[in-house]
């Protein structure tokens, strides 16, 4: 944990709490989310070159899957590649006092989720009377798809998010591009069913 540096708490949730840190190494600020030993079910095996590393034989279900889809570990790019997917930019164990804890390191997102941007966006309502859902629909339509797309993608790939809710899209640093994250629920049974369903 020397590289990060904490800086301020920022939520928490059932597997774990995150907070935004700043990495000396880069100087931006990232998000850090450390698992709760009690909550986070270690559901996955973790591969056995890494098991040494590690000292540990399971991990979150959340951060294997990132791992899966990682756009930017370990690498220095100055812009993600774009899937769709919160940006990944490292992953360590924190052995505190015997209590071993996962922690997965994301880029900050400043926009924060749409779990956030809603009330500043009722706000706007309120502002800008002439402004209507329709328009809305029309800012914003193509960000929608976007996380449909990724959904899509996902699905076809057998995963499943199960937990889709405006506090697990992130907004990037551009305003109209949604990322998806939080994929402590994901779940290969449910995107099988996802797959069977016919189609209307």
């Amino acid at each position: 944990m020397e590289r990060y540096i904490f800086k301020s708490a920022l939520s928490s949730g059932f597997e774990g709490a995150i907070s935004i840190y700043n990495d000396t190494r880069t100087g931006q600020n990232v998000a850090i989310k450390s698992f709760y030993v009690d909550r986070s079910p270690l559901r996955n095996t973790l591969p056995d070159a890494a098991v040494p590393i590690f000292g540990e034989t399971r991990w979150p279900t959340e951060l294997q899957f990132m791992l899966l889809h990682a756009n930017q570990l370990h690498t220095e790019r100055k812009e993600p590649i774009n899937n769709g997917l919160v940006n990944v930019k490292d992953y360590f164990i924190v052995d505190d006092g015997g209590s071993k804890q996962w922690q997965l390191v994301t880029k900050f997102y400043q926009y924060g989720t749409l779990h956030n941007a809603g009330p500043k966006i009722a706000r706007l309502l309120d502002l800008a009377p002439n402004l209507t859902t329709y328009h809305l629909d029309d800012i914003f339509r193509s960000s929608f798809e976007g996380v449909l797309q990724t959904l899509t993608r996902i699905h076809a790939q057998g995963f499943c998010h199960d937990d889709i809710k405006p506090a697990n899209i992130f907004i990037s640093d551009d305003p109209y591009h949604w990322l998806l994250g939080d994929f402590g629920n994901q779940n290969v049974e449910a995107a099988k069913s996802v797959a069977r369903l016919p189609e209307k």
